[in-house]
């Protein structure tokens, strides 16, 4: 008996455990799992235990250790691990044309089994992953809500873009530290929105407010596309620039009723098309 052999106990024979679990592997009542399988089950169980961290954690400093290792572990894991589509609100491109995901996108219900808490460096990692079996450029975009109930009536996508723009630095410069801002530039203007707490944003709330004097005053406008350039995120720098854009959709309801929406999305620049 080798140095590691567990010791039969009484009336057992050597290896007769092993020969057990070997025939029912046989018998189809065991499913043996690969080493590689093994490995992409424990990836997909370590992202969810960070998931689980960064929700009980509620001091921000403490949560940026935490921030940083799901997203570097969501960025570099294969579709078997982790598809972006599982985060609230990011969807395939592709997928704009389904009439369920431009039926929630009309009402800002924005589905995914993750919850959406990257701050913005973070989630542009998820953003550049190459879709899988992207065979026609497909690209990630990560859908915009908006700062005002009055978007539903929206007809003009320069203003209805203007409104998602507004959410998306309204729900980034959340997310930063404390006394730290969101830095960029939008169309060649430089624009810094201060942090502050919150995440439900109406046409009347002072944070909404401040954001359009802001923009108004760094000579930011209603536009159907932005270029967002040399950002930081707080202390962070994110390594490339974005787009926020808005396209008219048509699709058909459950009633077969023909709908009109803007979806107004943030997506990576190399993977614009």
């Amino acid at each position: 008996m080798g140095r590691f052999t567990k010791r039969p106990y009484e009336g057992q024979r050597p290896s007769s455990v092993r020969r057990k679990v070997s025939k029912e592997i046989d018998m189809g009542r065991i499913v043996r799992k690969s080493p590689a399988q093994q490995r992409l089950r424990d990836r997909v169980l370590r992202l969810d235990s960070l998931q689980a961290a960064v929700q009980r954690q509620h001091d921000p400093i403490k949560r940026q250790p935490l921030y940083e290792q799901f997203a570097n572990m969501a960025a570099s894991s294969p579709i078997e691990v982790f598809d972006p589509t599982e985060i609230s609100g990011i969807t395939r491109y592709s997928d704009l044309s389904d009439p369920g995901i431009l039926s929630s996108a009309s009402n800002y219900d924005f589905h995914g089994q993750r919850p959406d808490f990257l701050p913005l460096h973070h989630l542009v990692k998820i953003l550049g992953k190459r879709v899988y079996l992207n065979e026609s450029g497909d690209k990630y975009a990560y859908l915009l809500g908006s700062s005002s109930h009055q978007t539903d009536q929206m007809t003009d996508i320069a203003a209805r873009n203007l409104r998602g723009l507004e959410y998306m630095l309204l729900g980034f410069s959340s997310r930063i530290l404390p006394g730290q801002s969101l830095d960029l530039q939008i169309e060649g203007r430089r624009v810094q929105v201060p942090y502050h707490e919150g995440s439900y944003y109406t046409e009347g709330d002072p944070v909404v407010q401040g954001l359009r004097r802001i923009l108004e005053k760094s000579g930011v406008h209603a536009l159907p596309h932005y270029h967002l350039k040399r950002i930081k995120d707080g202390n962070q720098k994110v390594g490339t620039s974005l787009h926020v854009v808005a396209e008219p959709r048509v699709y058909r309801d459950e009633n077969r009723a023909t709908k009109s929406v803007i979806i107004s999305y943030l997506t990576h620049v190399n993977a614009v098309g």
